[in-house]
């Protein structure tokens, strides 16, 4: 063992930080000790002030009687004509309209009431509105209690016409605060619950627990996460000498449906909510109390630095914004720059919305803006010109769905030039969605490329031809003919499959000077010895215009005298792969069954299913060199045989690599270095 002696210098300042570090650390044991201390005597202390805790005054439940809707009983003396009476005021009236479940003001009395049918059989429960949920503060010593209650109201009619109203009170919930905050921001709250009657000598006492109600099957929540009344004519008073004096507490509590503490919690963590209660911009302060996914409220709420901001610049706007959320009223300001309908100009704000929450703020295309993407939506959506303001998102949702994650990559994919409003707006969207999937699903199968391009090799030297100003060729690929239906809006891209299995001959028309550039498609019968046009269309089905014409009447007179020599239109052959295994004696046997064995040079056949929809079913499957390689991935005896086969032997499933086919011939084994890059990637 070898080392380096330390001086005495250096092993006392070892000793010292060794030392500073026992001290710290027993500081902070310290410290949490002292703080579990005072957790404990904190616990106790509020326990103590929930059990000691006075009725509920007589004014609080007469506020909260007034936040229960009353009942207005309805008989139909006639069409036009119901006698009616109210539950408030017992005054009898008469309404030319009554339905039930509606919520009216009596004329009477003034008296917020709901209609229902009077029903002499039985008497009639108020269900709709019956029960409230409401918070009332008080000082508690040198504490906050905030105790949170039920109020229920049950009136009924009985068979003399004579209406009985009862109200019930079940308090539920009884929270000390103290006015210390916690590190993290919050009150320093303690949560007590009453004790069910079957423990006995607890009976009628408040235990530790949050909103629990033994003996009733429930174990979690249940007021605190509803909607809260809070009695508000106390407040101001009691926060008056802390720092919640200026936190809008009481403008809170007459305009949001949220418990005061969680009203505090999140004004310390942003400030500006203050203004907002204050404003009474309820919808936004519930919105972050009340979301799950509050965070990205907060975070909007912290970009925004005036109520300009918010699209506010006027006094009488801010009770147009008071129901609105925070993303609703981001998106009012945008729509407000707007030519739009008054009588949409919600839908808009619901549409931008939608649009923010899916794709940002910052969203916008080049060749449409946010306006016109709107009134497009509105003329493709039947459906969304109804006002149903329930199921209007869902509509925006789906199209915006179907046209931002589909229609437009699946142009973009396709090469389509989006300036163009015919594509970029469609005249009938269904449709035009409908069909660019359909041509990107045409150009993305790869099976008929081989096919397609054995063609080719076959034929197009029989039919490619000019005379100097305009020329015939022949596309070599599904991809170009699929680009040639998109260029042309027809439809030829779904024509692959036709040329692949040698039932139709397409050709481009180009003029010579420019032959990238799409001009006449055309398209003949399979028959190379005689000209049998079936069409020749240009840019959305255009007629032949006289040039075109006399082309093709030139080029019939060269189609029908040309050679064709030793062709054979039934006998177009096409190359394939099929992976092997290769026994040690060196014969090439079938990884299906293990037995059928294929020879170089031989042909092999075997009973086929011609159903293209059906994927792996009777016949001989071969495919591409890479799905192949891919498919014996891993053999130790892999072999790879290329093959060949006619064109009209092959069925084409839904795959897109592989196919299968009645017969084929084995031309050689591949060499393992023509797929060996392929190995590794596989």
């Amino acid at each position: 063992m070898c080392g380096y002696p330390l001086s005495t210098e250096s092993a006392a300042d070892l000793l010292e930080e060794r030392d500073r570090e026992i001290e710290a650390a027993e500081k902070i044991a310290n410290e949490q000790k002292e703080q579990r201390r005072v957790e404990r005597l904190r616990k106790a202390r509020g326990k103590e002030l929930a059990n000691a805790a006075d009725p509920i005054p007589l004014e609080v439940l007469k506020w909260a009687a007034e936040q229960v809707a009353d009942v207005i009983f309805y008989t139909t003396e006639k069409r036009g004509k119901y006698r009616c009476i109210c539950s408030h005021c017992r005054e009898i009236f008469y309404l030319d309209r009554a339905r039930s479940g509606r919520v009216i003001s009596c004329p009477r009395c003034g008296a917020e009431a709901i209609i229902k049918k009077q029903n002499r059989s039985y008497g009639y429960y108020l269900e709709d509105g019956s029960w409230k949920v409401i918070a009332y503060i008080e000082r508690a010593g040198d504490a906050w209690m905030q105790r949170i209650f039920g109020f229920y109201r049950t009136v009924s009619m009985d068979v003399d016409g004579m209406i009985h109203t009862r109200d019930y009170i079940s308090e539920e919930e009884r929270d000390i605060l103290f006015p210390t905050l916690e590190p993290d921001g919050t009150l320093s709250a303690y949560y007590y619950h009453p004790c069910a009657a079957y423990t006995g000598s607890n009976v009628g006492k408040w235990i530790p627990g949050c909103g629990k109600v033994h003996g009733q099957g429930w174990t979690g929540y249940r007021l605190r996460s509803c909607k809260i009344y809070t009695y508000p004519y106390n407040l101001s008073e009691l926060f008056s000498e802390s720092e919640y004096r200026y936190s809008g507490i009481y403008e809170m509590a007459t305009a949001c449906r949220c418990l005061p503490t969680q009203y505090l919690y999140f004004w310390e963590k942003e400030p500006k909510i203050e203004l907002l209660a204050k404003l009474g911009l309820r919808k936004i302060i519930e919105d972050i109390v009340f979301d799950s996914n509050y965070g990205k409220t907060m975070q909007l709420l912290r970009n925004i630095k005036s109520l300009k901001d918010l699209g506010i610049e006027k006094k009488e706007e801010v009770e147009e914004c008071r129901t609105l959320s925070l993303q609703t009223m981001i998106a009012r300001k945008e729509v407000k720059k707007w030519n739009v309908d008054a009588a949409d100009i919600r839908k808009a704000w619901v549409f931008i919305r939608e649009l923010n929450r899916k794709s940002g703020e910052d969203f916008a295309y080049d060749f449409v803006t946010r306006e016109r993407l709107f009134k497009y939506c509105m003329s493709q959506c039947p459906e969304a010109k109804v006002d149903d303001p329930d199921r209007f998102p869902y509509f925006v949702s789906n199209f915006l769905r179907d046209y931002i994650d589909d229609y437009i990559p699946d142009c973009i994919q396709l090469g389509l030039n989006m300036n163009d409003t015919a594509i970029s707006l469609p005249r009938d969207f269904q449709k035009a969605h409908k069909w660019a999937a359909d041509e990107l699903k045409c150009m993305e199968t790869k099976v008929y490329d081989k096919l397609i391009e054995a063609v080719y090799e076959s034929i197009h030297g029989l039919c490619e031809w000019s005379d100097g100003k305009l020329l015939v060729m022949m596309p070599r690929s599904s991809r170009e003919i699929v680009e040639e239906g998109v260029r042309q809006s027809h439809c030829v891209g779904r024509y692959c499959e036709r040329v692949a299995k040698g039932e139709s001959v397409i050709l481009f028309i180009r003029r010579t000077e420019d032959p990238e550039k799409s001009f006449y498609t055309l398209e003949l019968k399979k028959d190379m010895r005689n000209y049998d046009q079936v069409q020749c269309r240009g840019h959305n089905n255009e007629d032949m215009t006289k040039e075109v014409r006399s082309f093709l009447k030139k080029y019939k007179s060269w189609f029908n005298h040309r050679s064709i020599g030793e062709y054979d239109g039934d006998s177009v052959m096409v190359h394939y792969f099929k992976a092997v295994r290769k026994s040690k004696d060196g014969r090439y046997i079938s990884n299906y069954d293990g037995k059928t064995e294929f020879k170089i040079g031989e042909w092999t056949e075997t009973e086929t299913d011609k159903n293209p929809d059906i994927y792996a079913v009777k016949g001989l499957h071969v495919a591409s060199l890479e799905f192949a390689v891919r498919f014996g991935h891993g053999w130790k005896d892999l072999a790879i045989l290329e093959v060949e086969t006619n064109i009209h032997d092959v069925v084409v499933p839904n795959a897109t690599d592989q196919v299968r086919t009645s017969r084929f011939r084995v031309i050689r084994e591949v060499g393992k270095s023509e797929y060996e890059a392929m190995l590794k990637t596989a």
